[in-house]
């Protein structure tokens, strides 16, 4: 029984000494488009990431809202999840659904003539390591050159 017990405690010990590195995100390509209905489509694109961490990771799904300065264009949500390999520099095909916003077209036709487009990218992702799920707040905000946006028109 003791020895259970230091098992367990040895375990539980490495597992909260345990450092995430967060994974380096880059090179975002090969964006498709698969199935438009309204408002509403899928997409497919690559991302490259860089896990320097000795075990993988799952994101299991997430949501995040898109806005434009300052003006909500779309959500976006994972389709399906991602298992992202220990100790890796992979490309990984990311589906993604998109919703548009009420309006949103029209909001792109006046960030299409911008020079500066703020966007600001605010929502939620699901992932776990080892077993152990997590939610993890995504706030990141960019600027773009509003000519960036005209595929959303043409």
């Amino acid at each position: 029984m003791k020895m259970k017990l230091f098992t367990l405690l040895t375990a539980a010990l490495m597992l909260s000494s345990c450092e995430i590195i967060e994974p380096e995100l880059s090179g975002y390509s090969n964006f498709k488009f698969k199935k438009m209905d309204g408002k509403e489509f899928d997409i497919t694109f690559d991302v490259r990431v860089e896990n320097e961490n000795g075990f993988g990771m799952k994101v299991k799904k997430g949501s995040v809202d898109v806005e434009a300065n300052n003006m909500v264009l779309a959500t976006l949500t994972l389709s399906d999840k991602i298992k992202v390999k220990r100790k890796s520099d992979n490309t990984y095909t990311v589906p993604v659904h998109i919703k548009i916003a009420d309006g949103a077209l029209f909001r792109v036709l006046a960030l299409v003539a911008s020079n500066k487009v703020d966007l600001e990218f605010d929502g939620k992702v699901k992932g776990s390591v080892l077993g152990i799920s997590k939610t993890v707040p995504v706030n990141e905000k960019r600027t773009i050159d509003g000519s960036m946006l005209k595929f959303l028109i043409e």
